[in-house]
């Protein structure tokens, strides 16, 4: 995403749910790769959610730190209404932390 892109992202455009999202880690990565077929992820967080959102979509998680961009998803909805999503933040959106706001 652009700088000049990036500029018109806020808190108001960004998509707002209250679902979970879990920072990932050593274990939770090796999920994220077992999810999505063996591939391999830079993920910051791994969103759980009902809704379907296209890849680029920016979501503000405030518990996380602030804004992160949708860069994977894999759709469970078939059987389980579930498609899980990956979140990457950039140093212009999200602050790197985990405390609560």
């Amino acid at each position: 995403m652009s700088d000049d892109q990036s500029t018109l992202i806020d808190e108001k455009t960004a998509e707002k749910r209250h679902e979970p999202v879990i920072p990932v880690n050593q274990l939770t990565s090796q999920l994220i790769q077992y999810l999505t077929g063996g591939t391999q992820t830079n993920a910051d967080l791994m969103w759980l959610s009902s809704g379907k959102y296209y890849v680029h979509t920016m979501v503000n998680v405030p518990s996380q730190g602030g804004l992160f961009e949708v860069t994977n998803s894999s759709n469970y909805q078939d059987y389980s209404n579930l498609i899980i999503y990956e979140l990457k933040g950039d140093d212009a959106h999200q602050h790197g932390n985990s405390t609560q706001r």
